[in-house]
């Protein structure tokens, strides 16, 4: 998947990092905004903390960076100027294809389904670690449902998790209607929380919390279902279940790293990720002064994340509490502290917000959306891959030459022969791919 489950209201993308939501207006104006275009962009910024404060986010961040460093290699180590896209995970070594078929199974469906009917626990396949040939068994959670063309089965997964914890906490915060959303996966999490503690949905906060827990695992769906059963079998429910029960079990939860670091405690596992992520970003930015600011605000990032989960773990829980974002001191605190990434929207106008503890210019923000393009290319099938960056090249306040975008853009942005003022070329050139075509399979 090349982005997460979006819908026609707003979307996040995992592109270090970009955001769209409806609307028009500036961040600095977020206090005139409707309740509807607050609600959509409080969700998707739920995603930007989630990526910088999970081990969910973190992951993620570092497999798509670990495929496009062993995609170099492989297009250096044949020396060859023609290439024909898409270029599989499952085709690369050095762990690539085993953390991309556990990342399959564990996102989870976003098929489009009714309601959940009943879930069952299933050993999909076996991984291999090729660093020690250890076998790590893949388990799913499948769940059966009533689709408009009759039952279906689905995976439940990260998705499901990250939509359903962002959800929740716009319908929290802004309770009005504004009109439906898809009900997988915004609510199929709810159902099977409810068949394994009855009436858990009803207790917002609680399942917040069970969502945020779940986000600190390498296996989301299935750490949410194994937690409310263990729960249920100790006779908590709905009533007795409690936010601060969940985040102090959460204290206690452990993941085995690789050596030399082994069993770590949470946020502690949390922190290996998050270094993970960093080594990844270390790899495109190293060596280039035109990067020196992208480095510190990612690392600057990243350590926030950090410091926000030692500190105050249940952030998301406190954000929520305090209500209407044009009030919220708790989310003016956040984004003090994390900024935003470049956020679009129907006007593309695009805007960001700086955070305190790095200088970075919104140019360059554009630069860090033009990074994850890089790999995209790689995913896509030959000349089918638009520039997404367009609608920047063509905005004044970019600094750049309306007429410079031509028609390579919208099919094979490769193809261009400049690299003054575009921002993919820039990428493309820096990472040693000048003079690489690209064509379909």
């Amino acid at each position: 998947m090349s982005r997460r489950y979006y819908t026609t209201l707003g979307f996040y993308e995992p592109s270090f990092f970009h955001m769209y939501t409806n609307g028009n207006g500036k961040l600095k104006e977020i206090e005139q905004w409707n309740a509807e275009q607050k609600k959509v962009f409080l969700h998707e910024y739920v995603h930007f903390l989630q990526d910088i404060s999970t081990i969910q986010g973190f992951n993620n961040l570092y497999i798509w960076g670990e495929y496009f460093r062993n995609v170099q290699k492989l297009i250096v180590s044949k020396n060859v100027s023609n290439i024909k896209t898409p270029i599989e995970p499952s085709a690369l070594k050095n762990n690539v294809d085993q953390n991309w078929l556990a990342r399959y199974y564990t996102m989870g469906d976003d098929t489009d389904v009714m309601f959940a009917l009943s879930y069952s626990k299933s050993h999909e396949t076996d991984l291999t670690d090729c660093n020690n040939g250890n076998v790590i068994p893949l388990n799913v959670i499948k769940v059966r449902c009533l689709s408009l063309i009759g039952e279906t089965e689905i995976i439940l997964g990260c998705l499901h998790i990250m939509e359903g914890m962002a959800s929740l906490i716009q319908e929290v915060v802004y309770p009005e209607s504004i009109g439906d959303s898809p009900y997988n996966p915004y609510y199929i999490a709810k159902d099977i929380a409810d068949m394994i503690i009855p009436g858990i949905s009803l207790k917002p906060l609680v399942m917040l919390s069970l969502f945020d827990y779940s986000l600190q695992a390498s296996n989301p769906g299935w750490a949410f279902v194994n937690y409310l059963e263990g729960k249920a079998k100790m006779n908590f429910n709905a009533d007795t279940l409690t936010s601060d029960i969940v985040y102090e079990d959460l204290s206690h939860t452990s993941i085995t790293l690789s050596e030399p670091f082994g069993k770590q405690y949470f946020p502690y596992s949390l922190f290996g990720f998050a270094d993970g992520a960093k080594d990844v970003m270390s790899e495109y930015l190293k060596g280039y002064a035109l990067w020196n600011n992208i480095d510190r605000w990612f690392h600057d990032l990243v350590e926030t994340g950090k410091w926000l989960r030692k500190k105050h773990p249940n952030f998301f829980l406190l954000l929520t509490k305090d209500g209407d974002i044009a009030k919220n001191k708790v989310f003016k605190y956040l984004i003090k502290k994390t900024g935003t990434p470049i956020v679009s929207n129907d006007g593309d106008d695009f805007d960001f917000v700086r955070p305190i503890t790095s200088y970075i210019s919104k140019r360059e923000m554009v630069y860090m959306y033009a990074m994850m393009q890089i790999q995209r290319v790689f995913l896509s099938s030959g000349g089918t891959f638009r520039c997404p960056l367009i609608k920047y090249c063509k905005n004044a306040s970019c600094i750049i030459d309306r007429n410079r975008v031509d028609s390579n853009c919208y099919s094979a942005p490769w193809e261009r022969n400049t690299l003054s003022d575009c921002y993919f070329s820039t990428w493309w050139n820096y990472m040693g791919l000048s003079g690489i075509h690209i064509s379909g399979l």
